[in-house]
């Protein structure tokens, strides 16, 4: 039976040295009930850079060659591939912090959880605050219960199966959808009012987030939206949140043709009052200022 209690997933492409320093912030918790498992996509680079923690059964590494270059594929398979109760997932080029992982353990054992998160430091600044203290996140303000799976998040490996893992028709926008997959079901996250990732995303490099077309976005946040809309009903402000932010970013694109694709969700009159307004904003605002035109 497996002692493993925490299983840290990274998925990494073609970035052996950002991966290997995520390893190495890891190992630096020293705690023997947790397991590392990196699992490169389609590219073997970081195995040269990990060959020796591989060797010392350090951690785990596999690659996927299957051809299908998706992340959220990688990262199912990580979790497929784990042994541990719960499921860490750390992106390649973050810094996990080791206080992060000492108080995880007690967390697990003291309480009936099943997901959770923390704060990060980006560029010197705390990402986000959700609450003054730790402990399960009781927020009447549905954004706060979205977290990036960069945020230190973590799953009940058990419950992440169960839900069928990451959507890996979304090419990202993903970790939205699982939050909003289980707060659906009923299962309220746990946060931990601490800096548990360190991270930077003004480095240069070139990331899905920072690099996606913009009607690919759009999909992504429509897919979000159309299957969460009917299962977030009994969630207090759930589908509002999806059907404003969806509404903002096409706005902000200042594609309005897909407005069209809002209208078969039902809305409340004081959100399709405030949808009529943002229109008229942004329409304004395009017209003075088109988009082509903007540095």
């Amino acid at each position: 039976m497996s002692t493993t209690l925490l299983s840290v997933v990274i998925p990494t492409h073609n970035r052996g040295a950002l991966a290997l320093r995520a390893v190495e912030s890891v190992l630096k918790s020293n705690n023997p009930s947790i397991e590392i498992i990196v699992v490169e996509d389609q590219t073997s680079s970081a195995e040269e850079w990990l060959r020796e923690y591989i060797k010392s059964g350090n951690i785990k590494y596999f690659c996927r060659d299957d051809g299908n270059n998706s992340t959220s594929q990688t990262r199912n398979l990580g979790v497929k591939l784990a042994t541990g109760k719960f499921i860490l997932f750390l992106d390649d080029d973050d810094i996990l912090m080791p206080e992060y992982l000492e108080c995880l353990p007690e967390i697990y054992l003291k309480n009936d959880v099943s997901w959770g998160f923390c704060d990060q430091l980006m560029n010197g600044k705390i990402t986000k605050n959700r609450m003054p203290v730790s402990g399960f996140l009781l927020t009447q303000n549905f954004k706060k219960y979205k977290a990036r799976l960069s945020a230190g998040f973590w799953i009940k490996r058990s419950l992440f199966l169960e839900m069928g893992g990451l959507d890996v028709n979304l090419s990202l926008d993903e970790d939205t959808d699982l939050c909003c997959r289980l707060m659906a079901r009923g299962h309220i996250p746990h946060y931990s009012r601490m800096i548990g990732v360190i991270y930077s995303r003004n480095d240069g490099e070139i990331r899905l987030t920072n690099s996606t077309e913009k009607n690919v976005t759009m999909a992504c946040h429509l897919r979000t939206l159309e299957k969460n809309f009917d299962p977030l009903k009994p969630v207090k402000g759930g589908r509002d949140y999806l059907l404003h932010r969806t509404h903002k970013f096409i706005c902000e694109t200042g594609n309005f043709s897909y407005l069209r694709a809002l209208d078969k969700f039902q809305k409340p009159k004081i959100i399709s009052v405030i949808f009529f307004f943002r229109i008229l904003k942004y329409r304004i605002k395009n017209f003075l200022h088109p988009p082509n035109a903007r540095t």
